[in-house]
């Protein structure tokens, strides 16, 4: 059976809606064909609205993992339980001696690091399939035992940090949290050491001028298109170097998701609706009426779409569930503000290119070149033409030296923190969940939060060596000459 396990896709019409999902899940090929594992799957789907595909990709990898080390050693344990013990070290030791050599031939390496994770997801799933009401039964691989007082107090002091961080926090029950605290599983999880960590790896300021001026750039010997400058990589680094957006944000903004901000004259105001729950207005083509609705019903009703952190395959752009700014919705805070005077130019100037294209879609950023023009653009795609940017202008890619996408949202938390924005505002801005307790319930109005921005402008702008002025000249002289000469 080890041999014969396989990740699928599959595609599941749950009710006579006719409304389908797409899902990877775990699957074995015997004399029948194909035969799903149906316990994962049915886990998977109670989980499908709420866990992303990363989550479930990754929960498919620990069953297989587990499936596999039980197939090898078959008849070696009377119980799941005792086979589970020693899973955990097969995992942190990996399977093979000094010389390379496995007789189980598994030929496992160490994965020391990721065992602790692996063991708990397989813990929740024995949880939930060892359960009478799921219609399984079956004994838990990690049944609960007493605790020892020690562990005990530390199972309630954990209890209680978490608790002070949770936004509902108060609403968790104390004696509740101690009756927990009275059982643990049978089989300990180790914990990895603490890690302090120093600077996250950044993207240096001295090195932006050369990447958007020389990194992006077209050969016109090579590809044939009027622009010499790549403007939709130009925008997506200037989301996520000045804007603090993580890559995968950029891909699901739509068209609609950019305009001028009316309080602030040539300055792009970007909000970026969530993948589902943000609202999209248009005109319904029958009644001509305004209609208002979410962008999931606006991506299946009018293009026979879904949301692409639902999608399957090299099309998919994950979202972590970012605090969002209003419903639904989570806004760009540029910093420094101009940058926001340099994106709206660009992108004024990237809708005139891709007019022409056909989009079946509402994403904002599409292949320009090719039979597949018009398509949404990959973050695969993305990530290999920043490699070639950043070699382009002598740099080596590498996460070591913050020369990759997320790079430039390490640039932009610590460009706040190095002018003295306070940490709360620096969570708002990057859209993360907490800091700590008190902290959620003193976040900043919005006003309060531009104000800083504002008054942080000159220290921020000192420190950028960045000129949109002779981008923008330089871009915009180029483009009108392309104009003139068609």
């Amino acid at each position: 059976m080890a041999s014969d396990l396989c990740a699928i896709r599959v595609t599941l019409v749950s009710d006579n809606t006719g409304a389908s999902k797409q899902i990877p899940t775990l699957a074995a090929l015997d004399g029948n064909g194909i035969r799903v594992f149906e316990p994962l799957l049915r886990y998977q789907l109670l989980f499908y609205d709420s866990r992303g595909l990363m989550w479930q990709t990754k929960l498919i990898e620990a069953i297989r993992l587990l499936l596999e080390y039980a197939a090898v050693n078959a008849g070696l344990w009377r119980t799941g339980f005792e086979m589970f013990e020693h899973f955990p070290s097969a995992l942190r030791t990996g399977t093979m001696d000094a010389e390379g050599n496995d007789p189980s031939g598994l030929f496992w390496k160490s994965r020391e690091a990721q065992a602790r994770v692996i063991v708990q997801r397989l813990d929740a799933f024995s949880k939930w399939f060892s359960g009478k009401q799921n219609g399984y039964a079956a004994a838990p691989l990690n049944p609960l035992r007493d605790a020892t007082r020690p562990e005990q107090i530390m199972s309630f002091l954990a209890w209680s940090h978490s608790n002070e961080r949770s936004f509902l926090g108060h609403a968790d029950s104390r004696s509740e949290a101690l009756e927990r605290g009275r059982k643990i599983g049978s089989i300990p999880i180790t914990r990895l050491p603490t890690v302090i960590g120093g600077s996250k790896p950044r993207f240096l300021e001295e090195d932006m001028q050369r990447l958007l001026s020389d990194g992006f750039v077209r050969e016109r010997t090579i590809v044939d298109s009027p622009y010499r400058f790549n403007l939709r990589d130009i925008l997506i680094v200037l989301l996520m170097h000045y804007g603090g957006l993580r890559l995968s944000e950029c891909f699901h903004i739509w068209v609609c998701d950019v305009e001028e901000h009316p309080q602030k004259r040539g300055v792009a105001w970007v909000r970026i609706g969530h993948p589902h729950l943000g609202f999209v207005k248009y005109v319904n083509p029958a009644s001509e009426k305004v209609v208002e609705c979410s962008k999931a019903e606006y991506l299946l009703l009018r293009h026979g779409l879904i949301p692409r952190d639902r999608v399957l395959g090299a099309l998919n752009a994950g979202w972590k569930n970012p605090t969002l700014d209003e419903k639904w919705y989570l806004e760009v805070r540029w910093a420094p503000e101009r940058i926001g005077r340099l994106f709206l130019t660009l992108w004024q100037l990237y809708l005139r290119q891709i007019l022409p294209l056909n989009r079946p879609h509402p994403y904002a950023f599409v292949n320009m070149d090719g039979p597949h023009s018009g398509a949404p653009y990959k973050l695969g795609c993305f990530k290999k033409a920043y490699a070639r940017a950043i070699s382009r202008i002598g740099l080596s890619p590498s996460k070591r030296n913050g020369t990759t996408p997320h790079g430039h949202r390490h640039a932009y938390g610590y460009r706040l923190e190095e002018v003295g924005i306070i940490p709360q505002t620096i969570k708002n801005c990057m859209h993360h969940h907490s800091i700590s307790s008190q902290l959620v319930y003193t976040r900043p109005e919005v006003e309060k939060m531009n104000a800083e921005l504002t008054d942080a402008e000159a220290r921020l702008a000192a420190g950028i060596r960045l000129s949109p002025q002779q981008i923008m000249e330089k871009i915009s002289r180029e483009f009108e000459q392309f104009v003139q000469l068609s």
